[in-house]
């Protein structure tokens, strides 16, 4: 944006005013308005500057105070404040949808096809039949944690390496926090496993156990996005508060 040159009254004293029209309802129109005050911000500045030279003060004389952001925190934490807000949501999200339909299928879904009761009459302890659908569905649930986790570290490994060594993040993501996110993946993957068996057990269909299990699934995925809160923390009261 180019702007004609001050006039010398305009430079000795006075106040032009400018008045932008645009249209809030446009995106296009918007974002023409902020450039445009971007542009006579630094105009005003200059013609500042030029009333200042004029009359012999010096261009500080208008700015008083000035003020400079110091980053107290190391490459190292701010990779590991990255991982603290992605990894609890991607974590409880994979391992939920892993244990969402095998659950129904091994629970809901043999009642609706007829082959739960054949099962029942086979030569098995009741408690081996649902220790072995419990087992599978927690190994499932385990396994689509762990494909998810590696398969996010390769994507900022190869796809995003290079943006990440451009900020001085590269080196600094702790790669073995991570790691330790596969242990944390085992109880993770138990606990919902639990959950969602019992929780499909009580239907009679599998249309009838989503129903069901929704409700369980976003009242357990809620939690996991208030991990994403700026200022949110955890106090030895165990009680979430907003830090203000």
């Amino acid at each position: 944006l180019m702007l004609p040159a001050a006039t010398p009254a305009q430079r000795a004293e006075g106040t032009v005013r400018v008045k932008i029209l645009f249209d809030a309802a446009r995106d296009r129109s918007s974002q023409a308005e902020e450039r445009v005050r971007q542009a006579l911000r630094r105009f005003s500045d200059e013609q500042r500057g030029e009333r200042l030279r004029l009359r012999g003060l010096p261009p500080s004389l208008a700015l008083p105070l000035t003020s400079e952001g110091v980053n107290l925190a190391t490459s190292r934490d701010l990779g590991a404040h990255l991982l603290s807000s992605v990894l609890p949501l991607v974590l409880v999200l994979m391992v939920l949808l892993g244990a969402f339909y095998p659950a129904i299928d091994l629970t809901a879904g043999e009642k609706e096809r007829g082959t739960l009761e054949t099962l029942f009459v086979a030569p098995a302890a009741r408690v081996d039949v649902v220790a072995g659908k419990f087992l599978a569905v927690a190994t499932i649930a385990l396994t689509t944690g762990l494909l998810n986790i590696a398969s996010m570290g390769l994507t900022v490994l190869l796809g995003f390496g290079p943006a990440l060594k451009a900020a001085g993040l590269a080196a600094a993501i702790p790669w073995s926090a991570v790691a330790l996110t596969g242990v944390a993946l085992l109880p993770t993957a138990f606990f919902f496993a639990a959950l969602m068996i019992a929780v499909a057990s009580l239907a009679r269909s599998f249309k009838e156990a989503q129903n069901l299990l929704t409700p369980i699934y976003l009242a357990c995925v809620l939690p996991a996005m208030a991990s994403q809160l700026p200022g949110l923390e955890l106090t030895e009261d165990a009680d979430l508060r907003l830090v203000l």
